[in-house]
């Protein structure tokens, strides 16, 4: 393998050179930018609160109002029963408009901690007291804050996003870059096709798994590892440009944000990897990974099990139950489907480039997979939901033209204008 790893680093230097330069570049703009963009938000916080006569006697009257509401046995009443929301005066759209209303700029904490808390309503007074800090210093403080309360974090809400579009560059780092991971890596695998890398190899007595190591190494994991690293460090160097008091880096779930992301990388990498061992044609790498993706997500679409599985236990999880299923989603299938990328990269031949799949028994397993998924994502829910006629006969024809379609791509039939003349 070490050989291998060499040659492959003698023929790509170059590519790999590049875009590990463009990661750094990423990361250190992301550490820079970043961090001038925090000092930009604190102004138009700060012009926020002035304009819409935020002050710490408002603040401490708002407060002082709710704890009244729930002295007096009325925890569960909202808010907007307040007296301050009442006297709407002339021209006034809104109630907010009329006195200032602090829950406005937290609202998103309001929102992204209800589930947690297992409130029906986040204008509840008994709910909303525990988001208002007793001094208005501390309420701003909240405010200027880099991140959200950490227990607040998951896959889907770790940025902070607050009601006057205070929105972070990248507050989990470059990390969202590693997504793009398993695009590129399926531009390589075809480029290397192209320059038929896998003959190349399997000339000097290696077989063509030797060369999707090697893929693996510089185009999988160090992207990767650098994504990580930059990232590592514009979370340690928040502090040097952001005052430290508000540099409030949660590093437990960003670390295991971090760790989320490079599994489904991990996993795209090795959906990537199947398609490049089955599929012979750069061309049908690229029209099988893309219509695999909407595939997939009408089985999520239309099946409530996937689907919740999915937003339950991964996406609106606890953050660690969600790194959980992730990393046994990636264990499952790469102990499915590295055994058949071995397999098939260990039969390639150079003849296979042509082919739409390249080995003869997988076509029609294949084939009955797209027929399979037609019905799922296209008949079924024609069927389920009632669609009009035309809508419906629109889908069976769609249905039926993939099918015709990746037929005759797969199967490849040799029509002999010759024989059919003479018959």
């Amino acid at each position: 393998m070490k050989k291998s790893v060499i040659a492959y680093w003698r023929l790509r230097k170059n590519l790999i050179i590049g875009l590990s330069l463009i990661i750094v570049a990423l990361g250190l703009f992301g550490i820079i930018g970043d961090q001038m963009k925090w000092h930009n938000d604190k102004e138009a916080i700060d012009e926020f609160l002035i304009n819409n006569n935020y002050s710490k006697e408002d603040y401490q009257n708002f407060r002082a109002e709710i704890e009244d509401l729930i002295k007096n046995g009325k925890g569960d009443a909202s808010i907007e029963t307040l007296a301050r929301f009442d006297n709407l005066t002339a021209g006034t759209t809104t109630k907010a408009d009329v006195r200032p209303n602090y829950l406005d700029p937290i609202s998103v904490s309001l929102w992204t901690a209800r589930a947690r808390r297992n409130v029906d309503d986040e204008s509840k007074a008994s709910y909303v007291i525990n988001f208002l800090p007793e001094s208005y210093e501390a309420y701003k403080k909240v405010l200027y804050n880099f991140y959200l309360d950490k227990d607040e974090l998951n896959l889907t809400r770790n940025s902070k996003s607050l009601y006057f579009g205070y929105t972070s560059l990248n507050n989990i780092a470059i990390l969202s870059y590693s997504l793009l991971v398993a695009p590129i890596l399926l531009l390589l695998v075809s480029f290397d096709q192209a320059k038929n890398l896998g003959l190349f190899f399997v000339q000097r007595g290696r077989n063509r798994n030797k060369l999707v190591f090697g893929q693996l190494v510089f185009f999988v994991g160090l992207p990767l590892f650098l994504i990580s690293l930059l990232s590592l460090i514009t979370h340690l160097s928040r502090g040097l440009v952001i005052p430290k008091e508000f540099a409030n880096v949660p590093f437990e779930p960003l670390l295991l944000i971090n760790i989320a992301y490079i599994f489904i990388a991990l996993i795209s990498a090795v959906y990537v990897l199947f398609i490049d061992a089955l599929v012979g044609r750069p061309i049908y790498k690229f029209l099988t990974a893309i219509m695999g993706v909407p595939a997939l997500s009408l089985i999520l679409q239309n099946f409530d099990e996937p689907r919740f599985f999915l937003t339950r236990h991964i996406l609106d999880a606890k953050l660690s139950d969600g790194v959980i299923a992730l990393g046994l989603a990636f264990l499952i299938l790469t102990l499915i489907f590295a055994p058949l990328i071995y397999l098939m990269n260990k039969s390639y031949s150079l003849e296979q480039d042509k082919n739409y799949i390249r080995l003869n028994f997988l076509k029609i397993p294949f084939y009955l997979l797209i027929f399979i998924l037609v019905i799922v994502d296209l008949i079924y829910p024609t069927h389920s939901n009632k669609l009009s006629n035309e809508l419906g006969l629109l889908v069976i024809v769609l249905a039926v033209g993939i099918l015709l379609v990746f037929g005759f791509l797969i199967f490849r039939p040799k029509f002999e204008a010759g024989k059919l003349l003479r018959k």
